[in-house]
């Protein structure tokens, strides 16, 4: 019996001008673990975030990504169960389906002995997205600006000092895709980031007081940035503050604030 523990961190991408293109790992953890049994069944227990929404079969982004990765190289699985201790938050800003798909994917390729490098995991995972500003920096770690440009993925890492993140949520589902679909990708576009950019501590204050005005309850999370990236591992089992700039994220609900240490 073969068994394979991943963690994917959560994500925070679009940064201030760096729309599709730039994002950072935060230290709040998916992880997940995949055991390959000898039987045909294939499945996907869920705790945590999503545990009574999320689907249990191949429709499961983590088990869908792994069984697209099977698929991809020509392998077929005997058997997988897939274990998911969900913290990032769905339809968040967190990059809950970036954390899934790439949990997915790293766990199918070592359970079938990383025939895709990381390299081209990563350029897999960007064009599932559309784009690769959170599965860049999930897999990397630390901050990461990356673009996909000829099929494959171009990206830079750099160090970032250690921070405080902290993320206002208001309390209901909100999709990346609905977020995004109202963004003014044109036309306006511009103007509006760079209105932004010069308003973003009055625009903060004005989306909290709208939160509360509205009664709607929020969510808070302190967290650091993460140097740390994606990992995963194969093991053999005999049986089973000075304040920084706050950041408005585009195409998200979140307001970010950054911190050299908590507030």
């Amino acid at each position: 019996m073969k068994i394979v523990p991943v963690r994917v961190p959560a994500t925070t991408a679009n940064l201030g001008p760096g729309f599709d293109a730039l994002g950072m790992a935060l230290s709040l953890w998916n992880e997940a673990v995949f055991i390959q049994t000898h039987d045909s069944s294939i499945g996907v227990q869920v705790y945590g975030e999503g545990k009574h929404t999320l689907p249990s079969d191949e429709r499961n982004l983590v088990l869908g990504s792994a069984l697209q990765l099977y698929t991809l190289v020509g392998a077929s699985p005997a058997g997988i169960q897939v274990h998911c201790f969900n913290r990032i938050p769905l339809a968040s800003g967190l990059g809950s389906s970036s954390a899934a798909m790439l949990t997915g994917l790293l766990g199918a390729n070592y359970l079938l002995g990383q025939p895709l490098s990381p390299e081209e995991v990563l350029t897999l995972a960007a064009q599932n997205e559309g784009h690769p500003d959170n599965v860049a920096p999930a897999l990397l770690g630390g901050l990461v600006a990356a673009v996909l440009q000829g099929g494959k993925v171009i990206a830079r890492r750099w160090p970032v000092k250690p921070l405080v993140v902290t993320i206002v949520l208001p309390d209901f589902p909100f999709p990346t895709r609905v977020a995004r679909a109202v963004l003014p990708l044109s036309g306006a576009g511009p103007a509006l980031i760079a209105f932004s950019a010069r308003h973003q501590p009055a625009i903060g204050d004005a989306m909290r007081r709208a939160f509360r005005q509205a009664g709607l309850s929020s969510r808070v999370f302190h967290l650091r940035v993460s140097q740390r990236g994606a990992a995963a591992q194969v093991k053999d089992h005999p049986g089973r503050s000075e304040e920084v700039p706050l950041v408005l994220v585009a195409g998200e609900k979140a307001i970010f604030r950054f911190y050299n240490h908590l507030p």
